[in-house]
């Protein structure tokens, strides 16, 4: 019921999504908030650690994000799927996403200030790529390998 709520869409429409009931219980409870605890213990720090204090940082947090992506197809298909879908105005999930984009945004520019000439562009550049490679990566998984597409785009994009 949560990820339902969340998205302001009801059960059905969620588990239409995410398979079934069981797989939607997976996504409950907070997935941002976890998936950054998750990053950060594979990195060996704490939540408050994930600041981006310097390039290496920076990179190292923004990759492990890719990987975390990796070993959860389903919930990075549910959250594509859902996305793509709140675009229109009206859909129930459209506030949900808009604030989450912005507050994803929000968090890639902070670890980027200080390391590029502009941290809010660039985080809006990375989130861009990171989705699109993600939906490769979800479409054709055997073809794309994400995590190593990832390391050449943010070569070309990070200091």
């Amino acid at each position: 019921r949560r990820p339902a709520e969340a998205c302001r869409a009801d059960r059905a429409g969620c588990c239409h999504h995410v398979g079934s009931r069981t797989a939607a219980r997976g996504a409950a409870g907070g997935p941002d908030r976890r998936d950054a605890a998750a990053v950060a213990g594979e990195l060996g720090a704490g939540l408050d650690d994930l600041d981006g204090s310097s390039p290496a940082g920076t990179r190292a947090v923004l990759r492990a994000i890719v990987v975390r992506n990796t070993t959860q197809p389903e919930i990075v298909r549910l959250y594509s799927m859902l996305r793509t879908e709140s675009l229109y105005e009206g859909h129930p999930a459209h506030r949900y996403f808009r604030d989450r984009d912005a507050r994803v945004l929000a968090s890639f520019t902070r670890l980027l200030t200080g390391h590029v000439e502009h941290p809010g562009s660039s985080a809006r550049q990375l989130l861009a790529v990171m989705g699109g490679l993600e939906e490769q990566w979800l479409r054709t998984p055997d073809e794309v390998d994400l995590v190593c597409e990832w390391d050449r785009a943010a070569a070309r994009l990070l200091p």
